[in-house]
């Protein structure tokens, strides 16, 4: 017993085994497997980091985007904005074209807003008309060259959206389009207060139907039984004579059209202060702000196939000589102008409107003087645009790398 006590004893007191290195062995292999467990975990967290600052970026750049859609469509820079092109928008600018910072770090909340930077540009399609396709938009290389406007008038633009978050940058690009709708208004070849004529004979001074198979209603909203200048003139100035007192509408066109039309001829350098020395013999619409105008001479304004529209604000409008004009003429008569002798729109001489010619309120329309001065031409207003909203065009939405 004593010698079997002393052959245990003597074992476990020998140091010559080897547990202690196989323990060590292992608790190395197991630590070097949680380091590098750790370092791959480690690695997986910057990647989801770096992945999500990469989504951050993309999501602000395609916020901004599409808040400048929405800008876009109320401050289309069409050709007159040649001298005020679209700005360089980043989260320092100024300019009311531009999203808001403030509005933008709304949308975009979360701990990658604090060191974002953001720029978006406008800029014009025109590198078609240069031998280019549409592709080369998505190479950054051609489009900062072009204008930022729609110096080609084709209403269409490019967007280009660059966001950088912590270093990590995404440039998106997207072709927009300006939408136009048809202005609703009275096709009629008068629409005024009253209307008088200054021939004596019983030439036809006022053609209400024109070419169209149709004629045009001529509406006065006074009451020609109480007064007798209601609708001042001699039988047979008015072929085929379809006029009607006591009309009740109100404006010819609603205020929401008229701003639209309005933004329009700014966006085309049509829109003036006061009244314009010549006014431009091609064009769409022009806006009046303010002022008594009288042009004569023997211009000619616009075309059968081309009419336009003309809109003066506050003050009065006269054609005269031998003028031709194809269009709309609208007083919007803001200066309230209520008596029959006081003319909103005057044609005189041997001036010509193909078109027809609308007042506001009680204004008056004075038709004259020597042949048929006013024809209707239905043309004339289904012509009449107003800008409507800006829309992506579909397929042009790109990411393009980042130089």
């Amino acid at each position: 017993m004593n010698s079997v006590m002393r052959r245990l004893r003597a074992r476990t007191a020998d140091e010559s085994g080897w547990v202690l290195a196989t323990a060590m062995i292992i608790l190395a292999a197991m630590l070097s497997l949680g380091l590098a467990t750790f370092s791959w975990v480690d690695g997986q967290q910057k990647q989801s980091l770096l992945e999500r600052q990469k989504d951050s970026a993309f999501n602000l750049a395609e916020a901004a985007m599409n808040m400048t859609v929405f800008s876009l469509s109320t401050n289309w820079p069409g050709p007159g904005f040649s001298t005020n092109p679209w700005p360089t928008c980043t989260q320092a600018s100024t300019d009311s074209r531009c999203p808001g910072a403030s509005t933008l770090a709304g949308v975009f909340p979360g701990p990658d807003a604090t060191n974002a930077t953001w720029q978006v540009n406008v800029y014009d399609d025109g590198i078609n008309g240069q031998g280019q396709s549409s592709a080369s938009w998505y190479s950054d290389t051609i489009t900062p060259a072009q204008p930022s406007f729609d110096a080609n008038g084709n209403q269409k633009l490019w967007i280009r959206s660059q966001a950088t978050v912590n270093g990590n940058t995404r440039v998106l690009v997207e072709q927009v389009q300006l939408l136009t709708l048809t202005a609703n208004l009275p096709h009629d070849v008068v629409l005024a207060g009253s209307l008088h004529t200054t021939n004596n004979g019983n030439k036809v001074l006022i053609d209400t139907q024109g070419s169209s198979l149709q004629p045009a209603g001529l509406e006065v909203r006074c009451n020609k039984s109480t007064d007798p200048n209601c609708l001042s003139y001699r039988s047979g100035q008015i072929s085929p004579d379809t006029s009607m007192d006591q009309y009740s509408g109100g404006s010819a066109m609603s205020s929401a059209t008229l701003a639209a039309i309005k933004d329009e001829a700014k966006a085309n350098g049509t829109f003036y202060a006061t009244c314009p020395a010549n006014l431009p013999t091609s064009f769409s619409v022009i806006w009046i702000d303010s002022g008594n105008c009288s042009y004569g001479g023997n211009q000619t304004y616009n075309s059968s196939s081309s009419p336009g529209l003309t809109i003066i604000n506050n003050g009065t409008l006269s054609l005269g000589g031998t003028t031709t004009y194809y269009g709309v003429i609208y007083a919007l008569n803001a200066q309230n102008a209520t008596s029959t002798t006081d003319y909103v729109v005057q044609t005189t001489g041997n001036a010509e409107v193909y078109g027809g010619i609308l007042v506001d309120g009680g204004g008056a329309v004075e038709i004259g003087s020597s042949h048929v001065n006013l024809t209707f031409d239905d043309n004339a207003f289904s012509s009449i645009k107003a800008f409507g909203n800006v829309i992506p065009i579909q397929n042009s939405f790109r990411q393009i790398p980042h130089a």
